[in-house]
């Protein structure tokens, strides 16, 4: 099975998915710019995407899964605001150089994509990011561990930014417990 199958699978079915953004966005949304445009990458059903756009930032959401991206342009018209969606393998997606104003990624690992982000953002830009540890295997033994970060990768990867906060820790979640490691930089003027 495809991944754009195996997603658009997963968000086909009834599972209600999280409608609140995740916790550690919240938590920075402080250090997020007031207007311009962010990229939210592997954006699901549009949690964090959405609550970007609320706060006045113009937002594109990508995702292999264009279920995911309806149930995300659904979530947006209920809120009345609008995101921008586009159905992207990340695998084969360039992200343009010095193009954004904040890129928040979550609970996605595409090590290969970190250069691209640092260079995507425009300077003062802000990243938020979070995703599981290897820790992570304690809570969910069948997790493949090619997609979990080893003890101090996260802010190895984005080394050229300048950390507003950093953490590895493990945290409660609507599902139980998980091991994130999570990132708030900003990229120099």
């Amino acid at each position: 099975m495809s991944d754009k199958a195996k997603w658009d699978a997963r968000y086909s079915g009834v599972e209600i998915f999280p409608r609140q953004p995740s916790d550690f966005l919240r938590e920075n949304r402080d250090a997020l710019p007031r207007c311009g445009l962010a990229l939210d990458l592997a954006a699901g059903a549009g949690r964090n995407a959405v609550f970007l756009a609320e706060r006045g930032i113009e937002v594109i959401a990508l995702d292999i899964s264009e279920v995911a991206l309806q149930k995300c342009l659904q979530f947006a018209r209920e809120r009345k605001t609008t995101v921008a969606a586009a159905v992207v393998d990340l695998k084969y997606f360039n992200i343009p150089a010095n193009s954004l104003d904040c890129i928040v990624n979550f609970n996605y690992l595409q090590r290969d994509l970190a250069p691209q982000i640092t260079a995507g953002l425009r300077p003062g830009g802000v990243l938020i990011f979070e995703s599981f540890t290897a820790d992570h295997l304690r809570w969910k033994p069948d997790f493949n561990a090619d997609f979990l970060l080893r003890p101090g990768e996260l802010k190895e990867m984005f080394r050229n930014l300048r950390l507003i906060k950093y953490r590895e820790a493990t945290v409660q979640s609507g599902q139980g417990f998980k091991s994130v490691a999570s990132l708030a930089a900003t990229k120099l003027k």
